[in-house]
């Protein structure tokens, strides 16, 4: 599991008054393994330099000031995207982050990633002279960009944030899936007594319809002079 900041108080302080909001309020989250921060509505990571101009730009929010949101910042101590390591084997879904149908090059040493499955073909066409070298998969991107390094994905998470999830839901959500498969598994029964009974019905009437015709005389097909009359 990727594990995700979402409710830690920042409580760094300039002066009297000047307190920043905790994350949640905020509507961003920090992923700890990428060192990077969501923002939650966008569904996507955010570089250092732009956070500011997003924050106060796109979602309009002036509840914090430009000196607040550069003490979260140096606090948080999130990194260029330049130096994030992706991993090239596939990873738990990263929360927050938008997840998308990708592709991925399955020539050996070659670790190409896209979304689109036009620049795949053309991937595998060009550089390895066959385009059946590609595999369907999941994709994330930290940072959506002409240029975005993609993360293949392993898992989709069953709810929106399993990191605040808890035990009594992870247990309740067993639960459910055992009682379903349950239900189902009743429900096959009840069927194949159903349709054993059916049969047996079935069976019985064609038994009995071939009885009846066994004993009717066999008609030739001529009509006599007295019937036609």
């Amino acid at each position: 599991m990727i594990a995700i900041v979402t409710k830690t108080k920042l409580d760094y302080a300039v002066g009297i008054g000047s307190e920043i909001p905790d994350l949640e309020t905020l509507g961003i989250s920090f992923c700890l393994k990428f060192r990077v921060i969501i923002f939650k509505d966008c569904q996507i990571g955010i570089q250092p330099s732009k956070f500011i101009s997003h924050f106060r730009g796109i979602h309009k929010m002036s509840n914090c000031s430009r000196l607040q949101l550069g003490n979260l910042l140096d606090q948080l101590e999130p990194i260029d995207p330049s130096l994030i390591q992706l991993p090239v084997d596939s990873i738990p879904a990263i929360p927050h982050i938008a997840i998308h149908q990708g592709f991925i090059c399955t020539a050996s040493g070659c670790s190409f990633i896209v979304q689109s499955a036009k620049w795949m073909k053309t991937h595998c066409r060009e550089r390895h002279n066959d385009t059946r070298l590609q595999q369907a998969c999941l994709v994330q991107t930290l940072f959506p960009s002409t240029k975005s390094r993609y993360l293949v994905v392993k898992k989709v998470y069953p709810v929106s944030d399993p990191v605040e999830q808890s035990e009594e839901q992870l247990l309740s959500f067993v639960d459910e899936l055992v009682s379903e498969h349950d239900q189902l598994d009743q429900l096959v029964e009840n069927t194949n007594k159903v349709t054993s009974e059916n049969l047996g019905e079935m069976a019985q009437s064609l038994l009995a319809e071939k009885d009846r015709l066994d004993k009717t005389p066999f008609w030739n097909g001529s009509i006599s002079s007295t019937q036609k009359d």
